[in-house]
């Protein structure tokens, strides 16, 4: 067992844990939104949240939004979804979920099961004081198209290589330009998370579909 402190976050490291562990945890914190809950084949991570995170993390939800909004495209949004594998012995906690292009296929699903239902086009995945597990692989293998991951205030975007989301040895690769929301860059976004705490948060947005205006008229 690993302990590792960083400012307003906690993240305890276990490992030779089995599934059964991972699952229990789940079920005992699933109200308890301020904990991120992974597992990797044995290895078990569970992060405390910090304020900087949330933060953080819903001004790059309102920026997906509002993409969606001015390109038409419809969303379909969850928070933090668990999304795991027992077969493939992962499963992690993305801090945001958005269905875009496959929106509707989950539009009237009773309920998510990860283990049959199609995985989310986007997450959002705040790494404010890195985690000591590797999430890219867990995702991976679940079959994430797209990772916004967003390190010391600055997002990349990555894409899931290869189109088959049964390929468990596929990796990621950085892009400029998001493949689930065409003409949004990093370094628009990137722009504006610098102004984070000099601008509020309205305006940002505001300006940030007012880019996004322009370029869908030129």
């Amino acid at each position: 067992m690993a302990m590792v402190v960083a400012p307003e976050e906690q993240h305890l490291l276990l490992t030779d844990e089995p599934w059964e562990t991972y699952t229990r945890l789940l079920r005992t914190f699933s109200e308890r939104r301020h904990l991120r809950i992974s597992y990797d084949r044995g290895t078990l991570e569970i992060v405390t949240l910090s304020p900087e995170r949330e933060l953080l993390k819903h001004l790059v939800s309102r920026l997906i939004v509002a993409a969606t909004e001015e390109l038409g495209l419809p969303i379909a949004g969850c928070g933090s979804l668990t999304l795991r594998r027992r077969k493939r012995r992962r499963g992690l906690e993305p801090d945001e979920a958005f269905w875009i292009q496959n929106e509707s296929k989950v539009r009237n699903l009773p309920a998510y099961r990860p283990q049959r239902d199609i995985p989310p086009d986007l997450v959002v995945e705040m790494d404010v004081s890195h985690a000591s597990l590797d999430r890219l692989p867990i995702y991976a293998v679940l079959g994430v198209p797209e990772i916004w991951r967003v390190v010391q205030g600055a997002v990349r975007f990555l894409v899931r290589t290869g189109t088959d989301a049964r390929d468990h040895d596929a990796g990621y690769s950085p892009v400029e330009e998001s493949r689930a929301l065409p003409g949004v860059t990093t370094a628009r976004v990137n722009e504006l998370l610098a102004r984070r705490g000099l601008v509020e948060q309205n305006a940002l947005v505001r300006e940030f579909r007012e880019g996004l205006r322009r370029s869908i008229a030129n």
